[in-house]
């Protein structure tokens, strides 16, 4: 590796340069495409119409109200045929397929996606996808990808389910139920979904919420 190849203005180049420089600069590309694709995607998102449903408004004050906190949230909806998910890490917006929900069902989602964002997940994801970007080619970084999808679904379904009621609890696992067997659209990686096929399948995350004390 480090015997010499070449030289140029005097400089040896060695395959070990070779390498280094061409792991560097493929790097530092994907890093920006995936900057890109991150804006491109918040501008395709936002061109869906915004939500006026006053019960939908009701939750996201209640929920903001819980936590002491005022976001300005926008909820939208989407012809796509994707699950509902949470985007915009500095402005949060929920995007809603355009199905009927109950106002149960619309409590559970909504409180799932603003957990999502409340701690900080969405933060995370992105950071998490230029860490990709950047180091593509350590294989760690796929295995811990898998991982960190897990752990952000267990505490997002944790934080919802805190100090809630049985009935509400109930609730819950029923919507993971039916969300988990929903047909969705292709996945982007800026998505933090309500349900997403990480390897947690809904039983898991059923049986997670149920005997986490064990």
């Amino acid at each position: 590796f480090n015997r010499c190849l070449f030289q140029y203005n005097g400089q040896k180049f060695c395959l070990w340069d070779i390498i280094i420089t061409f792991i560097l600069c493929s790097a530092i590309i994907n890093t920006i495409k995936t900057i890109v694709e991150y804006v491109l995607f918040i501008k395709s998102k936002n061109t869906n119409p915004t939500v006026d449903e006053l019960i939908v408004h009701s939750i996201i004050e209640q929920i903001l109200s819980e936590t002491g906190k005022k976001i300005p949230v926008t909820v939208r909806r989407t012809d796509e045929d994707t699950s509902p998910f949470v985007y915009g890490i500095t402005t949060p917006t929920i995007l809603l397929p355009q199905k009927e929900y109950n106002d149960i069902q619309l409590e559970c989602i909504l409180r799932h996606e603003m957990a999502h964002y409340l701690h900080g997940d969405l933060i995370m994801r992105f950071l998490w996808s230029l860490i990709k970007s950047f180091c593509y080619w350590n294989p760690a970084v796929y295995i811990l990808d898998n991982q960190l999808e897990k752990i952000l679904e267990i505490r997002a379904d944790e934080n919802v389910l805190k100090n809630q009621k049985s009935g509400f609890f109930k609730s819950y696992l029923s919507v993971i139920v039916e969300l988990s067997t929903h047909p969705t659209a292709a996945f982007s990686k800026f998505q933090s979904c309500f349900y997403k096929p990480s390897g947690l399948t809904a039983r898991k995350r059923i049986e997670i919420v149920l005997f986490r004390s064990k």
